[in-house]
């Protein structure tokens, strides 16, 4: 394919005239200090002024570029309240792995892409899980499920039933469940006649229970079975309990007793409360702690008390970790 007729004029002018000259030139080779003196200049992975030392951790000291740096030594994308309550009631005795769905606020994804969480929670458990079961069943940690938000959504979707029964997870915390979670919406319709839609009890309460911003978890008993799943939720959670029929009917939650954090003055009218709790989805984080879509680290502490049982852990132990939270 020939070159462009201004190519063709820029070659003639000036490649061609000096052709000859350069290909009798002889460059002489570099020394291996001009080498390196080109290299920590303009090369990425030599510059230092690229690079800084990781703070802490194991490869404390190692000099690595800012990218990966700020990477490794970042303050955690996950909730501190769910995971270094966790920590500090296992004294440290944790591994947890998580992954990052999306970019976008919880609010956005779940209207336009929902199923980006369920599909990275399906790879990462089953990752893992795939793991686990290849371990001694008498020296293998316990294997627990936690989310908040769309992460729920995703957590309470990657283990199915038969999954399960093959080998079973020890529990799971579902914090803030969004709307379109099909397992706690399962699980709120077929709750006891006698509990509230926004603080279920479910059956004899030995497997799923529900609390909220007020510890519930106690009410229904102390007698748990093998596996122990907790649902983490405040009445006043628009992300929770926004549903798209609330354009033409009244929501269960608005019906008899409600939550202490919902206001008395709300009441339901075609379409105004759509709206309102719509517009409230974006704000849902913009609240003080125990309200909205914003979980207390004293609700996750008495949660993960229920759910993992520490060894050698009091009624004393609680109260200091939650004044120190």
């Amino acid at each position: 394919m020939p070159y462009p007729s201004e190519m063709q004029e820029s070659i003639r002018k000036k490649v061609e005239p000096t052709r000859q000259a350069r290909l009798e030139q002889e460059f002489r080779r570099l020394e291996l200090s001009e080498k390196a003196e080109i290299l920590e200049n303009y090369h990425p992975d030599f510059r230092q002024s690229g690079k800084r030392k990781i703070l802490f951790g194991p490869n404390q000291g190692d000099l690595v570029p800012y990218e990966l740096a700020e990477l490794i030594t970042a303050p955690s994308r996950l909730d501190p309240g769910a995971v270094d309550t966790l920590e500090y009631l296992h004294a440290g005795d944790t591994a947890i792995v998580s992954t990052q769905y999306s970019y976008l606020p919880s609010w956005i994804t779940i209207l336009v892409e929902p199923n980006r969480s369920r599909e990275a929670a399906v790879v990462l458990f089953q990752e893992i899980y795939d793991y686990w079961k290849t371990l001694p069943h008498d020296n293998r940690p316990k294997l627990y499920l936690q989310g908040l938000s769309l992460g729920a959504l995703g957590s309470e979707e990657c283990a199915d039933l038969f999954t399960l029964f093959e080998d079973p997870i020890h529990g799971a915390l579902w914090s803030g469940p969004p709307f379109p979670s099909s397992k706690w919406s399962d699980v709120t319709n077929d709750r006891n006649p006698d509990s509230p839609a926004w603080l279920p009890k479910f059956r004899d309460g030995t497997m799923v229970r529900f609390t909220a911003r007020e510890n519930a978890i106690d009410e229904a008993g102390e007698r748990w079975g093998p596996m122990r799943l907790i649902y983490l939720q405040h009445a006043s959670d628009p992300m929770t309990f926004f549903a798209p029929e609330l354009l033409y009917r009244k929501p269960a939650w608005l019906v008899g007793a409600r939550g202490p954090d919902v206001s008395p003055y709300l009441d339901w009218y075609p379409i105004v409360t759509f709206l309102q709790i719509a517009c409230d989805l974006p704000m849902a984080t913009s609240v003080p702690a125990g309200y909205g879509h914003n979980i207390a680290p004293a609700s996750y502490i008495d949660a993960w008390i229920a759910v993992t049982a520490p060894r050698d852990w009091s009624g004393g132990d609680t109260e200091r970790l939650k004044q120190l939270f």
